[in-house]
């Protein structure tokens, strides 16, 4: 059994009962910290309070050599941590059904995501959100230029001539670490100044 377990939006406390529940009755437990990270906690602080030894696994764990550590939940009970909500990244949607191909059961925990924390943190309503998006970070060819994905630009835009809000999501690289807001709308600025059509106005809120 595989089991997905969403610890939440801060530190460890966020847990729900039955997340908690999940973990000590594991043979192993995994967590990955690049897609999403708890602020206001650490691993040791996590093990603490879970009474569980949990492994930390890389992005390269996830995405390139997951079935060797799904592979457990073959014969055991495994449990894998994500920040927020379990099935929010795209990511870990692809893990459950790598597990599924494997023939392996699987079970959801979900945790509060900040998907659905954004409205009572901003004050609007659900229902005015329209698609969302992330700025990634600039990166630079093998022939040495420079891009700039103009994807939540354009996200962004669409959404304010419907009428919409955006809830806009900051990348994580493992070099370059957490994007900061200033350096989102450095690179949403440095878009406007590129195609000039209005979208990053003074009136935009963050």
């Amino acid at each position: 059994m595989l089991d997905f377990v969403g610890l939440g939006l801060f530190d460890e406390k966020d847990i729900s009962l039955k997340g908690l529940e999940r973990i000590h009755n594991a043979d192993k437990v995994y967590v990955e910290f690049y897609t999403s990270i708890l602020m206001g906690t650490d691993l040791e602080k996590m093990e603490d309070l879970y009474q569980k030894k949990i492994t930390v696994l890389s992005r390269e764990d996830v995405e390139q050599h997951a079935e060797e550590w799904i592979a457990d939940a073959k014969d055991m009970n495994v449990v894998f941590l994500t920040g927020g909500d379990t099935m929010v990244s795209t990511t870990h949607v692809d893990l459950r059904l790598r597990a599924l191909d494997m023939g392996i059961e699987t079970s959801l925990v979900h945790g509060a995501s900040i998907a659905s924390a954004i409205c009572g943190l901003s004050g609007l309503q659900n229902y005015r959100f329209g698609k969302a998006a992330t700025v990634p970070h600039p990166y630079v060819t093998s022939r040495g230029s420079r891009v700039i994905s103009e994807t939540p630009y354009d996200t962004i835009k669409m959404n304010m001539e419907n009428g919409l809000h955006t809830a806009v999501f900051l990348d994580i690289d493992k070099d370059k670490g957490y994007m900061t807001v200033n350096e989102a709308l450095e690179i949403l600025l440095e878009v406007e100044g590129k195609r000039g059509e209005g979208v990053m106005k003074d009136r935009i809120s963050v």
